[in-house]
């Protein structure tokens, strides 16, 4: 999927259109306040955000709708977001055109037709995103969660405050809720977890049983540590009294091979006149 153009239309019917070369480098250049960070907020709105984020200025008081041509595999896709209404700061409202050699459409040509839910969905089934669900723990109160497009846009955009901040790697990455929704989606993008299996053997009852079953438990120090138990010729390791004990003792954990010990012992005392006359005797 690649972008192709972003289409901006007034309230008179006239057209700007933004052209992009696929599979290069495109560099757009300007002035400063002239809007160049505004074309992420106007991808992200094409892509099924709700909200637009752009401050208000020249862009906001004169463009009725906001459009994007992608080229798919095997296709192109035309997406249209008419402007929120006056006094509102979202809409679902949605243009979705497909076809094999779409142009941009003329401003007569434009009409509501879906909503921003069903543009992530359409697209990002397009784009190879198939059905998902995260299931979040039983103990939470988050909302099972299911990745789409607009979650694989936050992977792809940075703004330039973003790159220069060490502390942020992913576009949005500092907003409120942010950071859970990353964990949640990325596992399904690297393809760490298969779509409709994502989560759902993690989260069974039976997870912490079987957790605790593939790893020893290992044990804190205890005041014990001090006293020098044996010490096992085939691991060479030191073990203390309450270590000794628990890998007697518990089952979990990996028995003690049967290994030649030898034992610790005191070092001899030098003689003296006591022990002198022990030994005469």
């Amino acid at each position: 999927m690649q972008l192709l153009a972003i289409i901006l239309y007034n309230t008179a019917g006239d057209r700007r259109v933004l052209p992009f070369t696929p599979g290069a480098l495109n560099v757009v250049t300007g002035e400063s306040k002239t809007g160049k960070s505004a074309l992420l907020d106007i991808v992200e709105y094409c892509l099924g955000r709700d909200s637009m984020q752009m401050p208000v200025g020249p862009i906001t008081r004169t463009v009725a709708w906001y459009a994007a041509l992608f080229d798919l595999d095997g296709g192109r896709a035309f997406v249209a977001r008419p402007a929120p209404r006056p006094g509102k700061a979202s809409t679902q409202r949605a243009m979705l055109e497909f076809g094999a050699d779409l142009e941009p459409l003329d401003f007569g040509d434009l009409v509501v037709n879906t909503d921003s839910d069903a543009v992530r969905e359409q697209l990002g089934r397009r784009i190879g995103i198939e059905e998902n669900r995260h299931e979040p723990p039983t103990w939470s109160a988050r909302q099972p969660l299911e990745a789409h497009i607009g979650h694989a846009t936050l992977l792809c955009l940075q703004r330039q405050g973003e790159i220069a901040n060490r502390d942020l790697l992913f576009h949005r990455q500092g907003d409120q809720g942010m950071i859970q929704t990353l964990k949640d989606t990325i596992p399904y993008f690297i393809g760490a977890v298969p779509g409709t299996k994502r989560s759902s053997a993690l989260n069974s009852p039976l997870r912490a049983e079987n957790y605790g079953r593939s790893r020893p438990v290992t044990a804190k120090p205890s005041w014990r540590a001090k006293r020098v138990m044996p010490i096992c010729g085939h691991f060479g390791k030191r073990l203390t009294r309450s270590a000794w004990s628990r890998r007697s003792s518990n089952h979990r954990t990996e028995p003690v091979p049967s290994a030649p010990c030898t034992t610790l012992s005191r070092r001899p005392l030098p003689p003296n006149h006591r022990t002198a006359k022990l030994l005469n005797a």
